[in-house]
């Protein structure tokens, strides 16, 4: 036992070997350059992670973003698709759809089509003109002009198209110049279905490409992004920023790039330089679902490293000084033991121990320095170990919750900082977020949390496994591209001026009526028409005819039941469809749909006074109650449209309620019973 005492352990023989090495200047060298070196590759690799994390968030981003525009500008072509179908079936069941042309002739080139036509543009912003041709490619209707100017369209690539194969009447879309050459419009035309199947004609819309362009400068992230949309030949249709000569050309193809809709591959985030403007991007696209365009937006590669470079910089500078305060403190105690050496005894052992405790405090200092870098982060930075015990906290991280000081000293815990986030809103999304980051920690695994603080901001969370056990937790604000997205979906359903749904959404309403199993114990529809808004355009201008048309939705919204959807349709055209909510009406339909029609009309009946001018108008209602039979939007909006023109044609200023018998395969088409309000009769 004795004899074990006496000699030297493993550990004790360790510690000697290295003493030994420190006091060989040569050896401190070789350690001070594996050390400045291993700090280096560290920092190294950490300005790849950070650009690789930067990079990765920028082709997210852009990912989302095309995707939410691709989707918006399906719908906002498709509105104008179904526009165009109600104005083809509409006309061929005037009798245009038969094969004599000289019935469409007669069918479309009224004043009736043509306040259609100018109902429809007026509706749809995205449109700027509507026109009805014939096989021939005659111009029988517009809406730009009364009487339709005398234009032949038999020339144009669309048109070819459509007359070489009559019997295929689906949409066919033409990108063309407009006449001062700075624009593109997009022409969208659809046939109209004569008796044998071919088409008799061509209901045609022209789109306006700017209004994209409008669109696209409100919702770009940052300035130096660029979103476009190009056809499937690769021609520039709208792009924003619009620099002279960027649209009408044809860009070269992006890596990836598919060119018709519905192949599954094509979509994706790419880098090139692009040709408008020479610079190096990385370029996100996406193909609409449902017509050949495809949507793209970049950013410049500039600006995507902007904030890596100043982290970068941060970061150079800590290794720097560090680097230098190491390789000073090596150099002073490569001095101290060559100036130890010369000495003997105690007094040796005397200035090593104090050459020590310099260095121990200058590198607390160095630490304390790269602990100031972190503080100057944008993001939020927490790092606690498998123990739950708080490591590092920087200053950006305290801001955003608030914390007491004590939470950055040595001892405070993880389950001290949950704790804090709790109590400030027991009750509340960060009470649930406190838990998840909880559960995170135990787990020790990568995570993503979402946190909404008290003050309305969003919180973007990374939870990151390091180390032995040890976990980093990054914070960033998201609050303004959740606002972004939430603006662009409530732009998608919403009538910009009246702030009421808009046809989309009422579309997806009476879908969702229709399917329902008891629809006809609580389901109609209601078609609203202004008497008179007219002439309110015509003397006091279209100012004062969009505000009385805001006022009019006001008064509306008191009237309309709970639960009943309010809409806008286009121009003075609004509708309420009764039972949205699926709950049941007070009382058995038709009768509390002709009550809130007679509510409606009696309303509206009261004087507006707009900007000090006293406007007497009405409405007239066509009410299409649900019948429980197979009814579809169209017939649905179809029976409320004659019930409305009979309601117009019987005085104005009144309700007609049409039925629908269930005979109706048996004479190619429903039969319409008409019940007049009393005041009609």
């Amino acid at each position: 036992m004795s004899s074990s005492m006496r000699s030297p352990g493993p550990l004790r023989r360790l510690l000697g070997a290295g003493r030994g090495a420190l006091r060989n200047p040569r050896s401190i060298a070789v350690l001070g350059s594996a050390l400045v070196l291993g700090l280096v590759l560290a920092a190294c690799l950490l300005a790849k992670d950070l650009r690789d994390g930067t990079i990765e968030n920028t082709e997210r981003d852009l990912r989302g973003l095309t995707t939410l525009l691709a989707e918006q500008a399906d719908r906002i072509l498709m509105a104008v698709e179904v526009a165009e179908d109600g104005l083809a079936e509409r006309l061929a069941g005037m009798g245009a759809g038969d094969d004599d042309v000289d019935r469409l002739d007669a069918s479309a080139a009224t004043t009736v089509v043509r306040e259609r036509l100018d109902a429809i543009a007026s509706a749809l912003p995205q449109v700027v003109a509507m026109a009805i041709v014939d096989r021939q490619g005659a111009v029988l209707n517009a809406s730009s002009r009364w009487p339709a100017l005398d234009r032949d369209v038999s020339e144009r690539p669309f048109f070819r198209r459509l007359a070489a194969t009559p019997a295929d009447l689906s949409t066919v879309v033409e990108p063309t110049r407009t006449e001062d050459g700075v624009a593109m419009t997009l022409y969208v035309a659809r046939g109209i279905a004569a008796a044998g199947g071919s088409a008799t004609g061509y209901v045609l819309a022209a789109v306006d490409m700017r209004y994209f362009e409008r669109l696209y400068a409100n919702v770009s992230p940052m300035a130096a992004d660029v979103i476009s949309m190009v056809s499937d030949d690769l021609t520039m249709l709208a792009r924003h920023p619009s620099p002279p000569g960027a649209v009408g050309r044809v860009v070269p193809p992006v890596p990836g790039l598919r060119r018709s809709p519905g192949d599954p591959e094509g979509s994706g985030v790419s880098r090139m330089t692009t040709p408008i403007d020479g610079r190096d991007r990385y370029i996100a696209i996406r193909p609409l679902d449902h017509f050949p365009l495809i949507v793209g937006a970049s950013r410049t590669v500039e600006a995507t490293l902007t904030g890596w470079r100043r982290q970068t910089l941060g970061l150079g500078v800590a290794v720097v000084m560090l680097t230098g305060a190491l390789l000073l403190l090596l150099a002073t105690n490569a001095r101290q033991i060559r100036d130890r050496a010369l000495l003997a005894g105690s007094e040796a052992a005397l200035r090593a121990a104090e050459v020590e405790a310099e260095a121990d405090r200058r590198i607390k200092d160095e630490y304390a320095r790269f602990g100031s870098a972190l503080d100057g982060m944008g993001q939020g930075l927490c790092v606690f170990d498998a123990a739950g015990r708080i490591l590092f906290l920087n200053a950006r991280m305290a801001t955003l919750f608030e914390l007491p000081e004590a939470f950055r000293r040595e001892g405070a815990t993880l389950d001290g900082l949950r704790a804090h986030i709790r109590d400030r809103t027991p009750d509340g999304p960060t009470a649930t977020f406190a838990a998840a980051l909880g559960a995170a920690a135990t787990a020790g695994m990568p995570a993503k949390l979402t946190c909404p603080l008290p003050d309305g901001r969003i919180l973007g969370v990374a939870v990151e496994p390091v180390g032995a056990g040890d976990l980093v937790c990054t914070f960033e604000d998201e609050t303004e591209r959740r606002r972004a997205e939430a603006l662009i979906s409530h732009m998608a359903h919403h009538d910009a001026l009246t702030g009421l749904p808009n046809r989309v959404l009422f579309d997806d309403t009476v879908r969702r009526l229709l399917a329902s199993p008891d629809r006809d114990r609580h389901g109609a529809l209601l078609l609203l028409d202004l008497d008179g808004f007219k002439q309110v355009n015509d003397v006091h201008g279209h100012p004062c005819g969009d505000a009385l048309l805001k006022a009019v939705a006001d008064r509306l919204r008191r009237v309309v039941d709970e639960g009943d959807l309010l809409a806008r349709l286009g121009g003075d055209e609004f509708a309420v469809v009764c039972g949205a909510d699926g709950r049941r009406a007070a009382g058995p339909q038709p009768i509390s749909a002709i009550a809130l029609a007679e509510r409606i009309v009696a309303a509206l009946r009261e004087t507006f006074t707009i900007k000090g001018i006293d406007l007497s108008i009405g409405t007239s209602i066509g009410i299409a109650p649900v019948d429980g039979s197979d009814q579809s939007v169209e017939r649905l909006l179809l029976d409320g449209d004659a019930a409305l023109y009979r309601a117009k044609a019987m005085g104005r200023g009144t309700w007609c309620l049409a039925g629908t018998r269930n005979d109706k395969q048996a004479r190619g088409g429903p039969d319409t019973i008409f019940t007049m309000s009393d005041r009609a009769a």
